[in-house]
């Protein structure tokens, strides 16, 4: 009993030592990768320019931004970076396969199912940089600029809480057709395509779905020589027209589905400003993705022929 009790420490040990091992060269090799730096440092620079623009049009227009909208644009970020990391992972990735990376570290004794999760780690490490850069880069001078937020402490808290499993899911993702395409140009196209689609899509269903049931009925009038509006009657919606951009019946219900489900669609929901009611069950979804397509990365990994 005791040997065998020695085997399996002896085993687990040099497990760990090679996982170890594995991660370490990864995070010193993501260190060392230009690509990593430049999308921190382009991260950085786009809210840094969103905030100078923004000051300009306050400047030229005053009282049109409001310290509110200082919080919704943390959030845009995060619908960024949804390409962002489909470039990075691409170009990373692709790279240990192109330069043989992938197939040393195979050669050397490290499992399949290691490596793979190895990479998911670091992947996942980098996009969280890469968003964490985002809010330095817009709250250190925005705060000055603009001030705080009037978005409630803990709101602005739950809602970033809710981001960070979907930056998981943009790397699990990302990741496992990388790991599956071991061309780098096929692996990037077939990344960025589906982010910028499923962005759009996320977009346009949750705009659709903000869309109100009615339109109220406006009739303009003049006093002193100024064209003001003001609705007719106030009965509510007996004084209103249905909108015909109103999604409803089961058009709706697969759009509501897609909303919950979908990483981007759930990021564009918080942009767009709130909490969304079933927000809740969103890391359970993003869990679930992760899950799937970790899986079946692996699962097609252990199978592949790197030759």
């Amino acid at each position: 009993m005791r040997v065998w009790k020695a085997i399996l420490s002896a085993f687990a040990e040099r497990e760990v030592i090679l996982v170890s091992r594995l991660l370490s060269a990864n995070f010193q090799r993501l260190f060392k990768s230009k690509n990593f730096w430049i999308a921190v440092i382009f991260m950085y620079l786009f809210p840094t320019c969103e905030l100078i623009v923004s000051k300009a049009d306050q400047t030229l227009h005053p009282g049109k931004y409001s310290r509110a909208e200082l919080s919704d644009l943390l959030f845009s970020g995060t619908m960024l970076l949804v390409v962002v990391a489909a470039v990075f992972v691409s170009v990373f990735i692709g790279t240990e396969y192109s330069d043989g990376t992938m197939r040393n570290k195979i050669v050397s004794g490290h499992k399949r199912g290691h490596i793979y999760l190895a990479n998911l780690v670091v992947c996942t490490a980098a996009v969280l940089m890469m968003q964490t850069a985002y809010f330095l880069a817009l709250l250190l001078p925005g705060v000055p600029l603009f001030g705080w937020s009037e978005m409630p402490a803990v709101e602005l808290a739950i809602r970033v809480l809710l981001c960070l499993p979907v930056l998981i899911c943009y790397a699990a993702c990302d990741l496992s057709v990388c790991m599956i395409v071991h061309s780098k140009t096929a692996g990037a196209i077939v990344t960025i395509l589906a982010a910028v689609i499923f962005l759009m899509m996320s977009v346009s269903i949750v705009s659709s779905l903000r869309e109100p049931e009615y339109l109220a009925v406006y009739e303009p009038y003049v006093e002193d020589g100024t064209l003001f509006e003001a609705i007719e009657g106030n009965e509510g919606l007996e004084d209103a027209v249905r909108n015909e951009f109103y999604v409803d019946g089961t058009k709706r219900m697969v759009y509501e589905v897609f909303g919950e489900i979908c990483p981007t669609s759930q990021v564009v929901q918080m942009a767009f400003g709130g909490i969304p009611e079933h927000a809740g069950r969103f890391p359970l979804y993003d869990a679930g993705i992760v899950f799937v397509t970790t899986m079946a990365g692996i699962l097609v990994f252990r199978s592949k022929d790197l030759k």
